[in-house]
């Protein structure tokens, strides 16, 4: 039941998302949410039963006798990455830290809490943390920040590498036998759309914070009798 509301809830917002698109100043925006978006929807068809069943038949006849713990650690490569290339360009670090950081927080945030709600049982058996696959959003995450940060049209080769990174991680998932389709469809959709969230809404609330703040006021201040700060300064 959980997951038929799930879908009902991409289906809408993608049928919004496409209806704002005509209309909306932020163009750009609801264009790069239409890939997580359309991961999120189709990796909510995989969650059925006889698609489960089919995979566990691919992994009884292919990937049984394979075990491998690399994706335990490439799904850092991408944030590693960010950090090293941040701290030697000194131009918009602290923003480009502080982005990182909130989308990071939010995604994996975000995963924390619906492995909770929908309880999944992993493939394996291993416990009912199943859906979303966590390492999957982390590795996305951190390939969407640092394509956003450092590669795009003007170096091509970093997206290759970071989604490049991200896919075998998702893929190492599924033959170790951690998770389903459907959950690192839904990793890769929250890891892409959350940091597309962050960096839409980030400029916005850094604006708007600082015009209620332009003007404050912040001393020391000593009555004969007590002393302290006094400041102007609002939220």
């Amino acid at each position: 039941m959980k997951f038929k509301i799930l879908t009902l809830l991409i289906f809408i917002f993608n049928s919004n998302l496409v209806a704002q698109f005509k209309d909306s100043t932020n163009k750009i925006f609801l264009k790069k949410m239409i890939t997580p978006v359309a991961l999120a929807a189709t990796g909510s068809f995989f969650i059925q039963k006889e698609f489960k069943e089919k995979q566990k038949n691919i992994y009884e006849k292919k990937f049984k006798e394979f075990h491998s713990d690399i994706d335990d650690y490439i799904q850092y490569a991408p944030s590693i990455a960010f950090l090293i290339a941040s701290v030697n360009k000194k131009e918009g670090r602290n923003d480009r830290l502080i982005k990182g950081f909130l989308a990071t927080t939010a995604t994996n945030g975000s995963t924390w809490v619906l492995k909770r709600v929908f309880k999944i049982e992993r493939p394996d058996k291993s416990d009912l943390l199943s859906f979303p696959s966590g390492h999957v959003t982390n590795v996305f995450t951190g390939a969407a920040i640092l394509n956003k940060e450092f590669g795009g049209s003007k170096n091509p080769i970093v997206g290759i590498l970071s989604y490049s990174a991200a896919s075998a991680t998702a893929i190492l998932r599924m033959v170790n036998n951690k998770h389903w389709l459907s959950d690192v469809m839904a990793g890769a959709a929250i890891g892409i759309g959350g940091t597309e969230v962050t960096y839409f809404l980030y400029p916005k609330v850094k604006k708007l914070f600082n015009s209620k703040n332009q003007d404050r006021v912040f001393m020391p201040y000593y009555d004969g009798k007590s002393s302290g700060f006094v400041s102007n300064f609002t939220f």
